[in-house]
């Protein structure tokens, strides 16, 4: 059995913390994260429990937008740029708009190269009750080795 120290390869970054979104028609944008020093970049939306029932009309759409500065204006990330999944033009790379798909956790690669990244969520109805959401991001860090020290370690260190 092969194994892999996880736990001193990647990094993991909360975006949008953990809370309850009542947002009613409108637009809720993560936290940046910066994509320079990594090795690539994931993003992961947590979806927790509806306490809405969620349809065509009462949804959340997640959009994985781009920029080369952090406070400049962000666009959506093409699909050329996305690993392990499909975006839309608009740079929608997941929709939860039925019960069957809360609960669950949405990933999509980042392979583009702009300097920063966000999520956008996008309430689309009357969410009154609201649904829990997080955004993560994980990243493997460029590892270089310390003052010339080169054992073959990811960091340097024997």
């Amino acid at each position: 059995m092969s194994r892999k120290d996880l736990a001193n390869n990647i990094q993991t970054f909360q975006m949008q913390k953990p809370i309850v979104n009542t947002s009613n028609d409108a637009t809720v944008n993560s936290s940046v994260k910066g994509t320079a020093e990594t090795q690539g970049l994931m993003i992961q939306v947590c979806v927790g429990t509806s306490a809405d029932t969620l349809s065509g009309s009462l949804k959340y759409d997640f959009a994985l937008m781009e920029c080369d500065t952090q406070g400049g204006t962000y666009t959506a990330v093409a699909d050329a740029d996305v690993t392990y999944g499909t975006i839309s033009g608009s740079g929608i790379f997941a929709t939860v708009d039925d019960g069957a798909e809360d609960d669950a956790n949405y990933q999509v690669g980042y392979a583009g190269g702009k300097a920063f990244v966000r999520v956008d969520i996008i309430a689309t109805g009357n969410h009154s009750s609201g649904t829990p959401i997080a955004v993560n991001a994980i990243t493997q860090q460029i590892h270089l080795p310390e003052s010339s020290s080169n054992d073959g370690t990811a960091t340097g260190r024997g």
